[in-house]
């Protein structure tokens, strides 16, 4: 591939994140700029040049599984759809139905155990915050985000592809997507990282029981976005503990907690944002 081709399919790789990613620190949009110091298109946060990395935008789904739509859309929506959702699971889309690895039926038995291992850490099945794989119970991603969250730990994750000389400095073998997440202070410095790699074979894997299709179409149509997350959770496997109860809030005044069809209306008006 010549320079000037490395150059055009770059800049449309940055083009594409800026409508998919925002600036992991300020949330702010990323724009396209050319670095004359690397030779190379890269992102820069719109709002503070001194940012470093991006995010992917999250889904409204994604915002509930992580405990933030009281912050995106008021005060009191986070408690209005976990009561409904627990209240109400036959309404819940987001409790897992198949193993993870293997697409077989969650048993009750196993559900049951899922909840149970939920409740151990903190963390909630009915909002997705673990899954089977393989037979075992697994912390999600969305389920480390939500801890985040309770906790009160304020680092930013910055996701990123390895650079040429990371890939050398990990042996990443030619034809695998990488990407390094780190861990940053509001001042930007890193204090973690982790990686996620999804390798050449893993992208092109058939299906044992239909060789025609691949194993995992997700991996192999969306391979970039595999490996983010899978880097993504291996950081937060690192800094997040599992079993620590948040510190008690500050005493609120006493209130009623909002009936269904409240809880329903305030699902809907999320989604309508």
């Amino acid at each position: 591939m010549t320079q000037q081709n490395t150059d055009t399919d770059n800049y449309l790789k940055c083009r594409e994140a800026e409508q998919t990613h925002v600036c992991a620190q300020c949330g702010g949009n990323l724009n396209t700029i050319w670095n004359a110091e690397k030779n190379n298109y890269v992102l820069r946060c719109a709002n503070n040049a001194e940012h470093r990395g991006g995010k992917r935008k999250e889904t409204d789904i994604e915002v509930i599984k992580r405990g933030e739509a009281s912050t995106v859309i008021g005060r009191g929506v986070q408690e209005n759809i976990e009561k409904y959702w627990q209240e109400i699971p036959s309404a819940n889309p987001l409790l897992p139905k198949a193993d993870t690895a293997t697409g077989v039926v969650i048993s009750s038995e196993q559900m049951q155990g899922m909840v149970k291992f939920a409740e151990s850490v903190n963390l909630k099945a009915y909002l997705g915050h673990v899954c089977l794989y393989f037979g075992k119970p697994y912390v999600t991603i969305d389920g480390y985000y939500y801890l985040k969250n309770v906790l009160g730990y304020k680092f930013a994750i910055a996701t990123a592809p390895m650079t040429p000389e990371e890939r050398v400095s990990y042996m990443v073998a030619e034809g695998s997507h990488a990407y390094l997440a780190r861990a940053l202070t509001r001042g930007g410095d890193e204090i973690a990282r982790g990686i996620g790699i999804v390798t050449a074979e893993e992208i092109n894997e058939p299906s044992k029981k239909h060789p025609d299709q691949f194993a995992s179409p997700v991996v192999h149509n969306k391979p970039q976005i595999m490996a983010e997350k899978r880097a993504e959770w291996q950081l937060m496997q690192k800094i997040i503990p599992l079993g620590v109860k948040p510190k008690p809030e500050e005493e609120q005044p006493e209130k009623t907690l909002p009936d269904t069809e409240r809880a329903e209306k305030d699902i809907a008006t999320f989604f309508e944002r």
